[in-house]
């Protein structure tokens, strides 16, 4: 499994405007691409929100599986529905630290 931390910054009332399309349209639309939303959080007192990512594979799967995502006429439809209202955004591949994980990935 691999996880992708998605932090998104808003300007003005543009997190209250992207929220519910998060909900109704872009959890939707990742599930059916294969991916899994672990979580969603808001802050916003710095206007920010921060969301995990899941897709079954190696990072370099997920990163292959996400080009594809990218590239798709799907992503293309919806683009101009989110992006314009996303200010800054940063992406990484993160892996778990704490709690600690054993060697077959399970908690200890």
């Amino acid at each position: 499994m691999a996880l992708q931390l998605r932090r998104y910054e808003f300007t003005g009332d543009n997190l209250e405007r992207w929220l519910p399309k998060w909900h109704s349209e872009v959890v939707p639309f990742r599930e059916k691409w294969g991916y899994r939303i672990v979580f969603g959080y808001v802050d916003r007192e710095r206007n920010e929100f921060v969301w995990m990512v899941e897709y079954p594979g190696t990072p370099e799967e997920f990163e292959a599986h996400d080009t594809e995502y990218l590239e798709s006429q799907d992503w293309a439809d919806t683009l101009e529905r989110y992006v314009p209202l996303i200010e800054r955004w940063t992406t990484g591949i993160v892996e778990q630290e704490w709690p600690l994980a054993d060697a077959t990935g399970g908690l200890r």
